[in-house]
């Protein structure tokens, strides 16, 4: 009876891949497949030679390894210390200067003397339904004229009685007046409606 040995792993033997139809390995077509990258010492020419590798240039700054500083042409106009104001913002500053001046004006030779005119109703007294007495504060500049309007009102504080009192100039600051107003009918309160400074 015939024996037979089967081989051991370590005598089985790798199988080698069969050259392709153009000659070459399957190792050697993979690496020269079209579109896969090569190495940089394995580019060649056109005419099969290598080619040299490609020099990079360097700046001095680049070179040394500071940081180079990179200002766009815009945020350079935008921020440039030499850029005049704009004819649109020299007219509103104008505006607003002349605006300020009045303003100013207004205040000097008008604002202290009519802030400081006031008239303030003291007390009243019915004379029947005919007139009735007002006694009312008058606080104005001493060189100043004013003009107060007094006015009589019935129960239904309506108006039934007017009056208009000029205070002329006076060597006190504040001084006291009484005056009689004329009613259509029975007042039952005299009060002191305005004080103005006269031209």
């Amino acid at each position: 009876m015939t024996e037979h040995t089967s081989p051991r792993p370590d005598d089985a033997r790798p199988h080698e891949p069969s050259p392709g139809a153009d000659g070459r390995s399957p190792e050697q077509a993979r690496t020269t497949q079209p579109g896969a990258p090569r190495a940089a010492g394995d580019q060649a020419g056109d005419d099969g030679a290598p080619r040299p590798p490609r020099r990079v240039r360097f700046s001095d700054e680049e070179a040394s390894g500071a940081p180079v500083p990179v200002t766009s042409g815009a945020a350079a106009g935008r921020y440039d210390s030499h850029r005049g104001i704009s004819r649109t913002t020299q007219v509103r500053l104008a505006v607003a200067a002349v605006t300020v001046a009045v303003l100013s004006i207004a205040w000097v030779t008008m604002g202290p003397s009519a802030s400081t005119v006031r008239g303030k109703d003291f007390g009243f007294s019915v004379q029947g339904p005919e007139a009735v007495d007002i006694t009312f504060d008058v606080a104005k500049p001493r060189d100043a004229t004013v003009r107060c309007t007094v006015e009589a009102l019935n129960e239904n504080y309506a108006q039934v009685g007017t009056k208009e009192v000029l205070v002329g100039p006076a060597e006190v600051d504040e001084a006291r007046y009484t005056t009689t107003i004329a009613t259509t009918e029975l007042a039952v309160t005299a009060v002191v409606d305005e004080c103005v400074l006269v031209d």
